[in-house]
């Protein structure tokens, strides 16, 4: 559905946005506090097979990919470990892979200054991680690349705040839509890669028995 930002829709955001819960992506990134670049690969790529249905299609070039959960379908969508060039049969991709999870350095030892007393704020820490996905759109003509990549780029543009949300992230968002080449395994196709980048923050307390077991750790490496 195309949005213009000046008149948006009406409609609630459930009636544009693909519905993904909890437990599609797994229970346990919910409650884990770290997320798994896996767990992200594993929304994006159930974001995208829910866009590529009949009826969501904006380019009108390629309303004919729609994706199925078969062997047959007419467009993968899949991670760029699954995908074989050999076994596609010119069908165009989009491929999803993650990249380095980087840790961000904020204040000292990620320690966060404030709350009430001196042992609150010597105690509560929190750490941001900075990540990266790459999503590979390749097509068999010279022009599909780019009509693929321009299709993923516009839905996750529209809703990444949704994404960002929904994942309890501080960003995330479209870093870069990059040149078209030559995919190097298969000289027959094109790519255009699309760089998302996403951060997100960890926050901890270190209790007195954590601290204790340090004490302890410490004083025998003394020792020894």
């Amino acid at each position: 559905m195309a949005l213009d930002p000046e008149f948006p829709s009406d409609d609630p955001i459930d009636d544009v946005t693909p519905t993904i819960t909890p437990e599609e992506i797994g229970a346990d990134c919910v409650r884990n506090p770290i997320w798994p670049s896996e767990k992200v690969t594993e929304l994006l790529l159930l974001w995208l097979r829910k866009h590529f249905v009949a009826g969501k299609i904006e380019n009108e070039n390629l309303r004919d990919r729609i994706w199925v959960n078969n062997e047959t379908t007419p467009i993968i969508i899949a991670t760029s470990a699954e995908w074989k060039p050999t076994n596609s049969n010119q069908r165009p991709a989009i491929l999803v892979q993650a990249h380095d999870q980087i840790p961000l350095i904020r204040g000292i030892d990620n320690r966060l200054i404030g709350g009430s007393g001196n042992e609150a704020a010597r105690l509560r820490y929190e750490a941001h991680w900075q990540g990266m996905h790459i999503i590979q759109c390749i097509g068999g003509r010279e022009g599909e690349a780019y009509a693929l990549a321009g299709e993923v780029a516009s839905d996750i543009l529209k809703f990444q705040h949704v994404i960002r949300s929904y994942l309890g992230f501080r960003r995330f968002r479209i870093e870069r839509i990059g040149s078209r080449m030559k995919y190097e395994e298969h000289k027959e196709t094109w790519m255009v890669p699309i760089s998302i980048t996403y951060e997100y923050p960890i926050m901890w307390r270190v209790k007195r028995t954590d601290a204790e077991d340090i004490a302890d750790i410490l004083l025998e490496l003394d020792n020894n």
